[in-house]
């Protein structure tokens, strides 16, 4: 019996990339649930690190989960999506986060097209309540950072993935016969 693969979600935010650093401008992250959990985690951890000392201010990791592209939009509309999928109306909400710098959680049939920046080094910054993602792209000396991930919206992503496993779970019972065993007791012979 093969496993199948676990439900993904895209989160995608605008950067702080300045001019001529245009493959940067926007991040795209992939969430599947154990990497959600994983963030809610780190920040508990923070938290636990901001009671210890008031002067904490965030955590840095070295973590490479980010992926930074010059346009959202063009990886969006390249995967031919129906408007039963994702309307109009979704297109337009998500637009708009997008262009006020906040994150947007893509829909389950978003898959990131298009060449990635490459980068020199990416970390994660966790404070109790957020993450953000950080990067310098490679032959330049600028940073680049994203908008700060609540821990809202990693709570609705985690959610949304729970939700999508589920489905996942019921669709592949519903395929798979259950195999019913008949157990048969010989009689014993005597003699």
């Amino acid at each position: 019996m093969t496993t199948e693969e676990q439900p993904k979600l895209y989160a995608v935010c605008r950067t702080s990339a300045r001019e001529g650093c245009d493959k940067y401008e926007f991040a795209v992250v992939e969430f599947n649930l154990q990497y959600a959990l994983w963030l809610m985690q780190q920040m508990g951890i923070a938290g636990v690190f901001k009671q210890q000392s008031e002067s904490f201010y965030r955590v840095n990791y070295f973590h490479y989960q980010a992926v930074y592209y010059p346009d959202w939009e063009m990886n969006l509309n390249d995967n031919s999506l129906t408007e039963e999928e994702f309307s109009t109306a979704d297109f337009q909400e998500l637009e708009t986060a997008i262009d006020n710098c906040e994150w947007a959680i893509m829909p389950e049939c978003y898959k990131p097209a298009g060449e990635s920046g490459r980068t020199e080094c990416e970390t994660l910054g966790v404070d109790e309540s957020s993450v953000v993602y950080h990067c310098y792209p490679k032959h330049w000396n600028e940073e680049v950072e994203t908008q700060t991930l609540t821990q809202d919206i990693v709570a609705e992503i985690a959610n949304k993935l729970m939700e999508l496993q589920t489905k996942q779970a019921v669709a592949t019972a519903k395929r798979v016969p259950r195999e019913h065993r008949v157990v048969q007791i010989d009689p014993v012979e005597t003699e």
